[in-house]
Parts: C-alpha cells; sequence; structure tokens
C-alpha cells in the first residue's frame, strides 16, 4: 500500500496518521488533564482490553503516540510507575 510523499518524511503510514490526528485532537480538548495509554485507548473502544486489540492496531497506537511526543504535540510523564499523555507546547502540524 503507497503512502504520501508527507508519510514518508514523517516516517508513518496511514493507520498511524489517522490516530495521531485522534489522539491530538483529544488532548486539545482535553488539555487540562493527562491520561494513560490505556485511558486514551478507551475513548474509542469503550470495552477496551489490550488482548481484544488487533496487534497492528495497538502498534500503530503505540507509534502514534511516540509521534506526537517526537513532535512535541504531547508530553509524557512517568508517576508511580505509569505513563501520563498530555497536549504538547507544539501545534501539530501534518
Amino acid at each position: 500500500m503507497p503512502i504520501t510523499r508527507k508519510q514518508f518524511e514523517l516516517e508513518m503510514d496511514s493507520k498511524i496518521e489517522g490516530w495521531v490526528k485522534k489522539v491530538y485532537a483529544f488532548l486539545v480538548e482535553h488539555k487540562t488533564e493527562a491520561f494513560t495509554d490505556g485511558e486514551l485507548k478507551n475513548q474509542w473502544r469503550v470495552d477496551y482490553d489490550s488482548r481484544s486489540w488487533l496487534v497492528t492496531e495497538d502498534t500503530a497506537f503505540t507509534e502514534a503516540l511516540a509521534k506526537l511526543i517526537e513532535f512535541k504535540a504531547a508530553e509524557v510523564r512517568i508517576i508511580r510507575g505509569q505513563y501520563y499523555y498530555s497536549l504538547g507546547h507544539m501545534p501539530l502540524e501534518i
């Protein structure tokens, strides 16, 4: 499956790009809060269970979180051994 030149430059495919946009939009709406990855996943799967997500979907979601951190559109902190994600300082431009 071909990807766009922009996706190539950003090292992501359509699935990762879709998750980047969804997660970023959610974080913008909740800019005063931070969420674990499980809490974020639960926004799109009410019955979230890590065993029920397809491996490719889970991988794309995880890579999207990493891209948001890389772009500084999200921040991550470890609190009591749990990763929390919040809106970053840079607006997302893809």
